[in-house]
């Protein structure tokens, strides 16, 4: 409903649609680290909070209009989370770090892809995009990208071996029009054109990024948001 969800070492703050005006807080006992991540599910009111390897992740749904928060027990949530998205289908989708990437289906069937059962070359997951066209891209830890396609039946690896990615660390991505804006943890932020094969990177050594180690990414209209390490 336009509100925005902020996750800190207090807990998950809920704000109106300017980021100004606090509306309600949610006082929880996280363990904070940079690992923690928050994703809103809008279809179902529902709230998933992860930390990472080794760490509970938490499902919450809002109790009123104000965004006061109760947790879920009885929704289906993998722990050792890093980020969590709705497919083109309405389905959740979670990256896990160690468990691969892990889908909850509407019809509440779950659907988990590792190296052993998929085409997935990683199980260590720290983001995901869907495109227009339903194909997921995953960013691994020292795997590159890897674009996961139904349509094309086959998983394609963009690392450094194939001159693609120059860092094979990747935390987030936007996709606008046919570039993808990646950050990379030690390799700043690689804007790749998707229909060209032309890759630029940018990094604290020839732009005004102030680290290599870039850990999240978000559009925000014409901006482009990201967190350094």
């Amino acid at each position: 409903s336009g509100r925005l969800l902020a996750l800190s070492n207090d807990g998950i703050t809920v704000f109106d649609r300017t980021g100004e005006i606090e509306i309600t807080m949610n006082r929880m006992p996280f363990k904070f680290s940079h690992n923690l991540n928050i994703f809103c599910d809008t279809l179902r009111n529902e709230v998933y909070v992860g930390g990472g390897i080794g760490e509970r992740s938490v499902s919450f749904v809002m109790d009123d209009k104000r965004g006061s928060l109760r947790e879920n027990s009885e929704s289906y949530i993998p722990s050792d989370l890093m980020a969590t998205i709705l497919d083109n289908d309405g389905n959740v989708v979670f990256a896990t770090d160690g468990g691969g990437v892990v889908v909850k289906r509407t019809d509440g069937d779950m659907d988990s892809f590792t190296p052993g059962n998929s085409t997935l070359l990683a199980d260590v997951i720290y983001s995901l995009y869907c495109d227009r066209r339903g194909n997921l891209w995953c960013g691994s830890y020292r795997r590159g990208l890897f674009l996961m396609s139904s349509e094309l039946n086959r998983c394609r690896v963009y690392d450094i071996r194939s001159a693609i990615s120059s860092f094979n660390i990747v935390t987030g991505m936007v996709k606008i029009g046919s570039k993808m804006y990646l950050t990379l943890d030690g390799g700043g932020l690689d804007i790749y054109d998707v229909n060209t094969g032309e890759r630029i990177n940018r990094n604290s050594g020839n732009s005004e990024i102030p680290g290599n180690n870039v850990t999240s990414l978000v559009r925000d209209g014409d901006r482009l948001w990201m967190t350094v390490y």
